[in-house]
Formats: structure tokens, sequence, C-alpha cells
């Protein structure tokens, strides 16, 4: 079994996501109160973990850093601007390590609705292309290993397409915008279906439900309605 675990650690100063609390019912609506310029830095650990019965038999973990900027904002949208850079892998396959780094200094665009949910990434077709140079660069550097071809195409697969992009290459952005727009209510889980990445068919998403629970709040952190 294979498991993937995503953790965003917030380096920022400044709190981004505000939300609008009811103390009547306890519910609370998660809102972007961001400004143009408005820039903050976060560090992204991602760890795949492979085991078998009770022993694990593989423990990787991959860092990179990324900018998180406005570059627009108009009354009921923004832009946001992910820039992904200082990728490092600890695998000790220098196979592994070089694909890494696919993504190293590529700018994501990303169009939030006034709440922060995500309605669109923008500048797709530059990603895309972006993603195909670097692959190609890589063909050039490690031809002769074998099976290096199918791995390659399945990370193109993830780029390839506005619609794969958004479901399959930006999983810390969606992460990250996951709890915007909605409203909560304490204690009480809310569930529902995702669509999730599928390496083998990036045309073919997988549906998988999650639920999410609202366990505590901060009166500090809020704003009455």
């Amino acid at each position: 079994m294979i498991k993937g675990t995503f953790v965003i650690l917030l380096l920022m100063l400044a709190v981004t996501a505000k939300g609008q609390m009811n103390f009547q019912d306890s519910s609370v609506q998660v809102i972007s109160y961001w400004n143009l310029r408005d820039k903050y830095e976060y560090s992204v650990h991602l760890q795949k973990l492979k085991y078998t019965k009770e022993d694990t038999t593989a423990n990787e973990t991959m860092t990179y850093d990324v900018e998180v900027s406005v570059i627009d904002s108009t009354d009921n949208s923004y832009t946001v601007r992910w820039y992904y850079k200082n990728f490092k892998s600890d695998a000790q396959n220098p196979i592994v390590q070089k694909l890494a780094a696919v993504s190293e200094d590529i700018a994501v665009d990303i169009k939030l609705d006034e709440l922060g949910a995500i309605a669109a990434v923008e500048n797709w077709e530059e990603v895309r292309d972006y993603i195909v140079k670097s692959i190609d660069s890589m063909k050039n550097d490690l031809n002769l290993i074998p099976g290096l071809d199918k791995v390659l195409q399945q990370i193109a697969g993830m780029y390839s397409t506005k619609a794969s992009i958004e479901a399959s290459a930006i999983q810390d952005v969606q992460q990250f915008h996951n709890f915007h727009g909605g409203k909560y209510l304490l204690s009480e889980p809310a569930t529902g279906i995702i669509k999730t990445p599928n390496l083998y068919n990036p045309e073919k998403l997988f549906d998988t439900e999650i639920s999410v629970r609202l366990e505590e709040f901060s009166r500090n952190s809020f704003s009455n309605p």
C-alpha cells in the first residue's frame, strides 16, 4: 500500500483567511480577506510511505517553497500567483530527485472567487508548455533509463489540459483553498465527493469521498457578520 500525505507549514506572520462566525448557531464561513500585492511564503512537505503489513519499506519526503502573491483583485474575484522553487527530495534514487524538480521556478496563476474558492487556472497553457519543455530536457539527460518515458508521459498527462491541471497538478493549491467559501457548523461533519488524480489516465479522475469537521475556533480569528 502506498500512502501520500500533504502538510502545509505556514511560515507567514499574517493570517491569510478569516471567517464570519455566527455565535448563535456556532457556524463559520471561511473567506479570504486579501489585498492587491499581498504576498505570503510557505513551505510544503510531501511524504510518501510504502509499507507491507506492519513493515515500512520506504519513507520519502519532498519539500519545496512557494510564494503566494495577489496579482489582481476586483470586487468579486482575486488572481493569485503560486510561484514554486527550491524543490528537494531525500529519495535515494537520483531519477526521483531529478523528477522532483520538474516544476522548479514555475508560476501558476489561480483565479479565485470573492470568498477565496478556486474558479480556474488562468495561465494553464503557459504551465503546460513549461512542463513539456522541462520533460524534454529530462529526456535528453536521462534517455538511457528503462521505463522513464512512461513516467514522463504520466507527468505530462497531468499538465496536458486545463481540466487535468486543475484536477491533478495543483493538489497543494486545492488543499490550501479547500475550506474557502464553505460554511461549517461546530462539531458537525460536512461530507462530499471530490475529483482526485489518476496517474494512469489523467483524463479519468477518481471520485473520492471527503469529510470535514470544524472542531474548534478562536474568537480572535473571526469577525461577526
